[in-house]
């Protein structure tokens, strides 16, 4: 190995201090290397400069540009079955029937995934019963049991972040709304049946 003085009186004297052709070598496969790994490191740090703009270009973007996408992915990868979807709309309609899910509405539309679907109407409102859907919904992980505008169709609903929204999070909240409507489903068919 050239002690790192000869390196520099090789290069910089233009030779070897002795004729030694092995040390030349040394030296311009040395000098090759430097520069090689310089270049490689220059490449590298433009890359990972370029990438971390794209992550934070798409971080920027990522919203109106992939959610609907990883949504709709997400639901078929569950098993769901998309009777409607409206690329337009960021909306997608669900049914499963196995889960109880019929016509679960889920609209992509800015940061936020609203997921509503109609459970059954009520006719006259019932302080007791509203009273029961209060307490019904405090024993919920996910969601809650709400009344329209109108006050006249109890819906499921939910609200879950896009931003970070991942499977088990969106699994999490359609199999809240299941075990709800399988745990109080004979007290509000009595209700609906009103």
């Amino acid at each position: 190995m050239i002690e790192r003085s000869n390196r520099r009186s090789i290069i910089f004297s233009g030779g070897p201090k002795e004729n030694n052709k092995k040390e030349v070598l040394k030296a311009y496969y040395f000098v090759s290397l430097t520069l090689i790994v310089r270049r490689k490191s220059t490449i590298l740090a433009k890359e990972q400069e370029q990438e971390r703009l794209t992550i934070i270009f798409n971080h920027n973007n990522r919203i109106p540009m992939n959610s609907f996408e990883k949504v709709k992915n997400y639901l078929l990868d569950m098993g769901h079955e998309i009777s409607h979807e409206s690329v337009e709309d960021n909306l997608f309609v669900v049914n499963n029937e196995n889960q109880g899910i019929c016509n679960l509405m889920l609209d992509c539309e800015g940061e936020v995934l609203v997921m509503e679907q109609h459970i059954f109407d009520i006719e006259e409102k019932d302080a007791a019963f509203l009273k029961r859907l209060l307490q019904i919904n405090r024993e919920l992980i996910h969601g809650a049991f709400v009344l329209d505008e109108e006050g006249r169709r109890v819906l499921f609903r939910d609200t879950l972040a896009l931003e970070n929204l991942d499977r088990n999070e969106l699994e999490s909240s359609i199999n809240a709304m299941a075990i709800a409507l399988v745990e109080h489903a004979e007290e509000f068919m009595d209700v609906a049946a009103k």
